[in-house]
């Protein structure tokens, strides 16, 4: 009786070549991974001997065995006393589609000044932050060797607290700040934890476009509500969706036509979430920039119910790489986003806390300094090319 032939004429044809240095038997072992991933070597086909292997490829015998024990430890194959090492029953088969072009790598370097999303530094600030982070990074705390509270460190978030309510006239307390990795965590966490499928949202229009993304993608309906020389206009917002559930606006300077919100507009806003029970999720993404006079009073300060969240970041008058932004969270939401922060992830990351917090002690002439730099460029360098204009439609 003709006996059954298990292995490749020529399977030696199917492995690429292996490199001349490092650690051949990994390499070897990616190779033979490979092909039963992807079918060429068929469930149940006997693989080559160690010795053949080892000859054919110009291996130690020992890699080739190392290369054998590795499949059959992570279950690719199986050894068969007396017969063989075999191709395991049961593995994983990759698709044999081709995979779709992945999006291009950002270039940093590439950045121009001044560009969307590209901070301008003020060295003394910097300078400054240097240090602090230096003697904290050398002298680590017991905060950074345990689970922490989700909204973050309690030294932050009240320096944070402090800086609020004299920078910006936001009413709040410690107990109500959550620290997040920028303004878009920020925004998830309240959309997450405010918001159900199906519910509408009142959206600048034109707007923020990664606002816009985040509302989509939790499953709401966006209204676009037109903005004019005063801002948002509550009456059109009405007009256009008579229940919403929250509205996302940009008050103190408008993404992206840089107009500010009246007085007579937000007393309108403040009013139709009153009434409507309804919230305001305030992105006060750069008020510390003014080409004239000093920064605007926050529309979280203005609030008597209690109904806006205000959202701030550090990527501004620091950079954008330290990821550091935070949420003041209305009293009826905090249990809801801090259950959803710690779902998602834990809490933040204490490694520059102490030393941002040192820093925000000292912070009003140096924002001075970081708002002086950023503003000179930026108030000649506007161009509506550099910013995308998210246009949103009606319904």
């Amino acid at each position: 009786m003709k006996k059954k032939q298990t292995n490749f004429p020529d399977w030696s044809a199917l492995i690429p070549v292996l490199p001349g240095d490092g650690r051949r038997s990994r390499e070897l072992y990616a190779a033979l991974r490979r092909l039963i991933e992807t079918g060429a070597l068929a469930t149940g086909a006997k693989l080559p001997t160690t010795r053949d292997l080892a000859q054919r490829f110009g291996l130690s015998r020992s890699a080739a065995v190392a290369c054998f024990e590795m499949l059959v430890s992570e279950g690719f194959a199986v050894a068969r006393i007396g017969a063989g090492t075999f191709v395991a029953p049961d593995v994983p088969h990759l698709p044999t589609t081709l995979v779709k072009p992945r999006p291009p790598e950002i270039d940093a370097a590439t950045s121009l000044p001044c560009g969307l999303g590209v901070a301008v530094s003020d060295p003394r600030t910097l300078d400054l932050f240097r240090i602090l982070l230096s003697r904290h990074l050398a002298r680590p705390g017991p905060e950074h060797f345990r689970y922490g509270d989700p909204r973050g460190g309690l030294p932050l978030r009240t320096a944070i607290a402090t800086y609020l309510r004299t920078a910006r006239g936001v009413r709040c307390d410690a107990g109500q700040i959550v620290l997040t990795s920028g303004t878009q965590q920020g925004l998830d966490l309240l959309v997450r934890a405010a918001l159900s499928p199906g519910d509408a949202v009142w959206i600048e229009n034109p707007c923020y476009p990664m606002a816009q993304a985040v509302l989509a993608g939790s499953g709401a309906r966006v209204f676009g509500v037109p903005v004019d020389a005063e801002g948002l206009d509550p009456e059109i917002g009405e007009s256009l969706c008579s229940n919403a559930r929250a509205a996302y606006v940009t008050p103190s300077h408008q993404y992206p036509l840089g107009v500010t919100m009246t007085m007579r507009r937000r007393l309108a806003l403040l009013d139709w979430a009153r009434r409507n029970d309804a919230w305001i999720i305030e992105d006060d993404y750069d008020s510390e920039f003014r080409y004239a006079g000093p920064p605007l009073t926050s529309l979280q300060g203005m609030d008597g119910s209690d109904r806006v969240a205000y959202l701030g970041t550090f990527s501004k008058i620091l950079f954008p790489g330290l990821r550091i932004g935070y949420v003041v969270v209305p009293e009826a939401l905090l249990d809801a986003v801090m259950a959803v922060r710690a779902r998602s992830d834990r809490f933040p990351s204490t490694l520059a806390e102490g030393a941002l917090t040192d820093l925000l002690k000292a912070i009003s002439p140096r924002i001075s300094g970081a708002c002086a730099a950023a503003s000179r460029p930026r108030a000649t360098s506007w161009s509506p090319a550099s910013r995308r204009i998210a246009a949103m439609p009606s319904k």
